[in-house]
């Protein structure tokens, strides 16, 4: 029998403190451990033995009577007192920190239906994480990957992307809340590695995104959107039929994608879930030179969607081209009978799996087919490039940082940093100069594709 040099009752007589009498302690250095029981359940069908890991009495009380708050929460909500699976262990974390959109995604898309597997989380170590991330880089292959994708009437291609090395991170970041918050509440004692292993680290393509757009480039991009739209449409005597997967509203699609980032300087995710009620159009204080109202177009970038859960209004440079360009690409979403209320997306995305096979996987297999997939420096080039590349024109266009910052949903830190080569008078001096020496241009640069 143990003997027990302290003990304590707490929590109605349910929560038995004690610290065990040992010779190798000296008297004051033991710790506190608990024999918990809840009411209602003898204690031979449930009793919870536990080290609280401290020795003072009173941050000892405080635990056991978290611990046993939090068992009879799981008690009446008929989740498993013993064995905690992984859907037990999300439904405690939500309970406890909900309001973590990126966590409950991940979880219903990923981990759930690999982690459900394990009976119990203790089981789950550091061969199981490998094993994780393994059976990730083939879920769109083995899981539920469709055969053919459908992006617009008549549009079909197959495809079966790569996860993205940043698109990892949000899984190991889920991991690690979720299991973190199982060790501090003590259902498991050692916290496994949760990391990307290094044999799949090689095969990701983490350099997809900081590709960069000069003029020369965008404005090639614009050309070919420009030429394919015309053919799509017969305008140029092309064939409907030979120019799937292709085809017209997909282009459409495309052109206001390609502009709306460009000018908007948009994450591809914040655009992705843009609704039709987030864009809208208004009148500026002043004139043009013709004495003109000039109309600018704004756009609502809502808290849940933005990467940094800050609602923010952006308002383009270019006027009211994106809003023309938007209207165009309205009507022909009504002439192919898609929804266009205003709780509708305006790119038709979802937050489902789906969304993996959207306009981005698009936009990249045209800059592949048009050989623009790399800049000068052998960067891969995809939509973030053009969110860069409207930061960039920005800074070439004297428009202070601050306001670019708030703009682009960032910090003037963070665009100091990784736009220094614009920010820098001896760059601007010289881009002005070769600009100069060339051919004379304006200094407004407008991203209108025409």
């Amino acid at each position: 029998m143990p003997t027990y040099r302290k003990t304590h009752l707490c929590c109605s007589g349910h929560a038995f403190l004690f610290v065990l009498d040992s010779s190798k302690k000296k008297p004051g250095q033991g710790r506190w451990n608990i024999r918990l029981t809840l009411p209602g359940i003898p204690a031979k069908t449930f009793c919870l033995r536990r080290s609280l890991r401290t020795s003072d009495l009173n941050e000892a009380i405080v635990k056991a009577t978290a611990l046993f708050t939090e068992y009879r929460a799981r008690q009446s909500t008929a989740i498993p007192l013993t064995d905690l699976n992984w859907d037990g262990l999300y439904l405690l974390y939500d309970a406890s920190l909900p309001g973590r959109p990126v966590v409950k995604e991940i979880n219903e898309r990923y981990l759930s239906k690999f982690f459900s597997r394990f009976a119990d989380i203790r089981h789950i170590t550091d061969t199981s994480i490998v094993s994780y991330f393994e059976w990730r880089m083939n879920f769109w292959n083995d899981w539920e990957r469709p055969d053919n994708v459908v992006i617009g009437p008549g549009v079909q291609y197959n495809v079966a992307p790569t996860p993205h090395a940043n698109t990892l991170k949000k899984d190991v970041n889920s991991i690690r809340s979720l299991l973190r918050f199982a060790k501090d509440r003590g259902h498991i004692s050692v916290l496994p590695v949760i990391d990307i292993p290094p044999h799949i680290r090689k095969t990701l393509d983490t350099d997809i995104g900081r590709g960069a757009f000069d003029l020369k480039s965008y404005r090639s991009l614009t050309s070919h959107l420009r030429e394919r739209c015309a053919v799509a449409s017969g305008a140029r005597g092309g064939d409907k039929r030979k120019c799937r997967p292709f085809d017209h509203l997909a282009i459409e699609r495309l052109r206001f994608w390609v502009l709306l980032i460009s000018n908007s300087a948009l994450r591809p995710g914040e655009a992705r879930t843009l609704k039709h009620m987030d864009i809208t159009r208004v009148r500026g204080d002043r004139k043009d030179e013709r004495e003109h109202d000039i109309w600018y177009t704004t756009i609502l970038v809502r808290s849940k969607t933005s990467k940094v859960r800050k609602e923010r209004l952006v308002m383009t440079h270019d006027y009211d081209t994106t809003y023309r360009r938007y209207e165009r690409f309205l009507d022909m979403k009504r002439r192919y009978g898609l929804a266009c209320g205003d709780n509708d997306f305006i790119f038709n995305s979802t937050r489902t799996p789906s969304k993996q096979y959207d306009i981005a996987v698009y936009f990249r297999k045209l800059l592949d087919e048009w050989d623009l997939t790399f800049d000068v420096d052998g960067n891969i080039r995809s939509s973030y490039s053009l969110r860069s590349f409207a930061i960039s024109q920005a800074i070439l266009r004297d428009v202070p940082l601050a306001v670019i910052a708030a703009n682009s949903g960032t910090s003037a830190k963070m665009i100091s940093k990784h736009y220094a080569r614009f920010t820098s008078w001896t760059m601007r001096d010289h881009l002005v100069r070769r600009r100069i020496s060339s051919r004379p241009t304006s200094p407004s640069v407008s991203m209108d594709d025409g």
